[in-house]
C-alpha cells in the first residue's frame, strides 16, 4: 500500500487483494468501528467547500481512490500509478469474505425494490452471508430526530459487522461517522449508487469505459438530467483547478 495527499486528504492505494486483506482482518479481530471513504472527484470537491466534511474524511480510517479524476491527479503530482478502489470492490470483496468469515450485513438506503433484488442476489451468490438488517428509509430521515433514532436502534439490534450505507455523498458519510460507535458494526461504508448497479437496476458503464477512465462519461449519458450540473458546471471546473495548482507546485 501506498500513502498519497490530496490537499488535507491522505489517499491510500492499493491492490484489490491488499484491500480484501484489510478487511479480513478488521473483520476477524473486531475492534473499533472503521469507516472507509471511496473517494472520487466529487467527494473531493465537497471536502474542499466543505470544513466539516474535510474532517470527517480526515478521521476516516481509509481513503481509497474512486474515479479518474482522482487517481489522474494522483498519477500527475506523484507521477506514478494509482489504482482505483471503488465502493463495487469493497461490497463484493465483503461478500466474497462470507466464504471463510461469519459476517452480518446491513444494507441501509435506495429503494425497498432494490434492496429486495440485492438480498435475493446476495442469498443465491453467497448463501454463507447473514443480511440482517435490510432498510428504505425515509427521505430525510437523519434530520428527523425520533425517526433517525428508530433506524439506528433497527440497525443496532441486528448486530451487523459489515454496514454498507446508500444515501449519496455527503449524507452517507455524515451518518456513518456520527452513528457508527453506537451501532457497533465493524466495516462502515458509503457506496452511493452501488446498490441500483449491483440490482441491476442501473446499467455499469461497460469494463472498456471503466478501463478507459472514462465511467464518469458513461453515467452522464445515461443521466444526462440529474448529473450533467454535477460533473459540468462543479466538477470539471474543480478538476482543472486542481491540476493548475499541482502545475505550478511541480
Amino acid at each position: 500500500m501506498q500513502l498519497f495527499r490530496l490537499d488535507k486528504l491522505t489517499i491510500v492505494s492499493s491492490s484489490s487483494e491488499e484491500i480484501k486483506i484489510l478487511l479480513r482482518q478488521k473483520l476477524k479481530n473486531a475492534g473499533k468501528p472503521f469507516q472507509i471513504i471511496t473517494l472520487n472527484l466529487d467527494f473531493f470537491r465537497i471536502a474542499t467547500e466543505d470544513q466539516t466534511f474535510q474532517l470527517i474524511c480526515q478521521k476516516a480510517d481509509l481513503i481509497v481512490p474512486d474515479g479518474a479524476g482522482i487517481t489522474s491527479l494522483l498519477r500527475i503530482k506523484y507521477r506514478e500509478k494509482v489504482n482505483r478502489i471503488t465502493g463495487t470492490d469493497i461490497f463484493k470483496s465483503v461478500l466474497e469474505l462470507s466464504d471463510e468469515l461469519p459476517i452480518r450485513v446491513a444494507l441501509i438506503g435506495s429503494t425497498e425494490e432494490v434492496l429486495k433484488k440485492v438480498n435475493e442476489k446476495i442469498t443465491s451468490s453467497y448463501p454463507r452471508l447473514n443480511v440482517v438488517s435490510l432498510l428504505s428509509p425515509p427521505q430525510n430521515f437523519e434530520g428527523n430526530y425520533e425517526e433517525n433514532k428508530r433506524i439506528i436502534q433497527e440497525i443496532k439490534k441486528s448486530s451487523p459487522t459489515a454496514l454498507f450505507l446508500a444515501l449519496g455523498c455527503p449524507r452517507q458519510e455524515y451518518w456513518i461517522a456520527e452513528n457508527m460507535e453506537e451501532i457497533g458494526a465493524l466495516i462502515n461504508v458509503g457506496i452511493g449508487s452501488v446498490f441500483d448497479t449491483y440490482s441491476g437496476k442501473k446499467k455499469r458503464a461497460p469494463l472498456l469505459f471503466q478501463r478507459m477512465g472514462l465511467e464518469w462519461f458513461f453515467r452522464l449519458i445515461s443521466e444526462p438530467k440529474r448529473l450533467y450540473k454535477r460533473y459540468l458546471v462543479y466538477d470539471f471546473p474543480f478538476y482543472f483547478s486542481e491540476l493548475l495548482k499541482i502545475v505550478r507546485q511541480r
